[in-house]
């Protein structure tokens, strides 16, 4: 499940290697943007600067995208201390950015010391979320994915890229329109363009292209997110939370999604979380999967209040009965047994009306919280959301796509009321609101 309340971001399944890295391309969009002066500043002799002052300059030219200008400063740092983690992931950024820029063999090469670098700091510890896409999309052999069946866009792309490496802006854009008139409906190429945009902080033009972007897929989280990002850039929260809770939607099951608005709501200082609808210690996730200390807690104390949780066995009986025979009648086509949205909706729905039936009648007198939230989750039709949200496993996941095919409504409800709410204080002015 990608996130839980007091619990953190986690993640179940990530997209294709390949595609994490295509999308990612050069790294692009990730930072501030550029600041006057940056190149001027890059560009100075470094001859006496202390090894800290040139730490500090290398790490803002990353952040203003200019990589390329970094790599000395980052090569020296990293060879003198090699236990810096944070020049380790830059570094293994800009030999990304640099591999784009010549011939393949010696591109190839460069992807395959940027991997090494990332998967060695992995091993001792966590990395940023753009060094976790690349760590897991640069294959072994350091092969620069395809961006196109096609091969003329596939070039044009690729001859994009290296002139967005050299800050070639207008070049890069070239390439990139090209490719978009070979294929009117390239989602890579729209992304891109709206990236060179971005750089230069020519904000209406980058939020028009990564719209453009969603039109041709909505369902890559990418444009979203980047859409969302020249919302922040303009201050403008409230339309970025829209275009974060859609990213989330489009790839629920990716640990960036969930990172970025975990970073919105920090930021805004909103709460962010899913609602907790069992008890945690009524709940087998909650007890290391141990049914047995689950069942103990469920039951009521002698000459106690109960609140909701003599309810709690039907949970347990209606993942049985889907277990014995349930799912192969909902799912005949499918060779074996797995845990469904179906299946859990089930079983959750079963104690919440129970629990409230038992309150209409007066046995309960007042539901545990917890179970309360649930109650109204089921009411408010959002239960089979926050199951896929908070509490999806591996089959779960498998009936994303096909319930978001028709409740995609339900989804971005249950995000942006019960996950991260929000009332901007302010109006944001005209075009502050998505127009998707």
């Amino acid at each position: 499940m990608p996130f839980r309340e007091g619990v953190g971001i986690r993640s179940s399944r990530v997209r294709s290697a390949a595609w994490a890295f295509a999308i990612v391309g050069l790294v692009g969009g990730f930072g501030p943007g550029p600041v006057p002066g940056a190149a001027a500043r890059g560009q100075q002799a470094t001859t006496g600067a202390k090894p800290q002052d040139d730490r500090a300059r290398a790490l803002e030219l990353v952040d203003e995208h200019r990589d390329l200008e970094a790599l000395p400063l980052l090569e020296a740092l990293a060879k003198a201390n090699p236990a810096d983690r944070e020049v380790q992931e830059r570094l293994a950024q800009a030999l990304v950015t640099q591999s784009a820029t010549v011939k393949p063999e010696e591109g190839a090469a460069l992807r395959r010391r940027a991997r090494a670098i990332l998967v060695e700091l992995k091993k001792t510890g966590d990395l940023s979320d753009l060094s976790e896409l690349l760590a897991s999309g640069i294959p072994a052999d350091g092969a620069m994915p395809s961006f196109s069946t096609n091969a003329e866009v596939a070039a044009a792309i690729k001859e994009g890229e290296a002139a967005f490496g050299r800050r070639d802006f207008e070049a890069a854009r070239a390439a990139y329109t090209r490719a978009i008139r070979l294929d009117p409906g390239s989602y890579i190429a729209a992304l891109f363009v709206g990236d060179t945009y971005f750089a230069e902080g020519k904000l209406r033009e980058a939020g028009t292209w990564f719209e453009r972007a969603i039109v041709a897929d909505r369902d890559q989280e990418s444009a979203h997110r980047y859409l969302g990002d020249t919302h922040v850039r303009a201050g403008r929260p409230a339309s970025a939370r829209l275009c974060y809770v859609d990213a989330i939607i489009a790839e629920p099951y990716k640990r960036q999604t969930w990172a970025v608005l975990a970073r919105w709501a920090e930021a805004n200082k909103v709460r962010f979380g899913h609602p907790r609808v069992i008890p945690e210690e009524l709940d087998p996730t909650e007890a290391g999967g141990d049914a047995s200390k689950a069942k103990a807690a469920a039951a009521v104390k002698p000459g106690g209040p109960d609140d909701g949780r003599s309810e709690w066995h039907r949970y347990a009986e209606a993942r049985a009965a889907w277990a014995k025979s349930k799912f192969k009648e909902a799912h005949p086509a499918e060779p074996a047994y797995r845990h469904s949205l179906a299946e859990e909706v089930d079983a959750l729905r079963q104690v919440a009306r129970a629990i409230e039936a038992d309150v209409k009648s007066g046995r309960v007198k007042e539901p545990h919280p917890c179970f309360a939230q649930l109650i109204r989750l089921d009411k408010d039709g959002l239960l089979e959301a926050h199951i896929l949200y908070a509490r999806a496993d591996a089959g779960i996941a498998k009936d994303y796509e096909g319930y978001r095919a028709s409740h995609r409504g339900e989804l971005r409800r249950y995000l942006s009321t019960w996950v991260v709410p929000f009332e901007p204080r302010t109006a944001e002015g005209p075009g502050a609101t998505s127009r998707r």
